[in-house]
């Protein structure tokens, strides 16, 4: 599987409509971000999650000897856990909109996913509400419904998610999981 595009609209730190070209000089089917903190890049990995799976989630962390179990991350809102969506947009625009497209190609030829959150704003913020919608083409193929995600993973398989995507500040977590072969077939 190769990524070609990911193009991302108010998400995270990013402002208005960003491209990555993933093709660009390049074979290549694995790619590595690297900045400085608070660049970016675990709002990259965020987007692509959330385009090919429709939420991200906290990661497990531990404290104080015991686990905390992972949450989904918000849209938006003002909870524990930062939202998803680029603050400066939730906050300025009439209407908000959050929107990740990606594209691959494989064996199975060429995927776009686009997936976008609108935010209808209330007078009071606790009544917002969001909607989502998922598109999918495969070659000639294209779904908004129940069957999007099935087109997804027929490429991306849910069950291996994390392994698409690798954010380095979880590598001991995929060490331990694959030491304790959490996923048959692993080792």
């Amino acid at each position: 599987m190769k990524l070609q595009y990911l193009v991302l609209s108010n998400i995270g730190p990013f402002r208005e409509r960003h491209v990555v070209d993933f093709k660009a000089g390049t074979d290549s089917t694995g790619y590595a971000f690297f900045a400085a903190n608070g660049r970016g890049k675990t709002s990259i990995y965020n987007a692509m999650k959330w385009c090919l799976f429709g939420e991200v989630k906290t990661r497990v962390r531990a404290t104080t000897g015991s686990k905390i179990k992972p949450k989904k991350r918000p849209i938006i809102g003002e909870e524990e856990e930062e939202p998803l969506m680029n603050t400066t947009a939730y906050e300025d625009d009439r209407n908000p909109t959050m929107s990740v497209i990606l594209i691959a190609e494989g064996e199975k030829g060429k995927i776009q996913v686009t997936r976008d959150a609108v935010v209808t704003k209330s007078s009071k913020r606790k009544y917002d509400t969001i909607k989502e919608s998922l598109l999918v083409q495969v070659g000639e193929q294209s779904s908004s419904d129940h069957r999007a995600q099935e087109l997804i993973e027929s490429f991306f398989p849910a069950s291996l998610q994390q392994f698409f995507f690798i954010d380095g500040e979880a590598l001991e977590e995929y060490q331990n999981m694959i030491e304790t072969d959490n996923i048959s077939g692993l080792k």
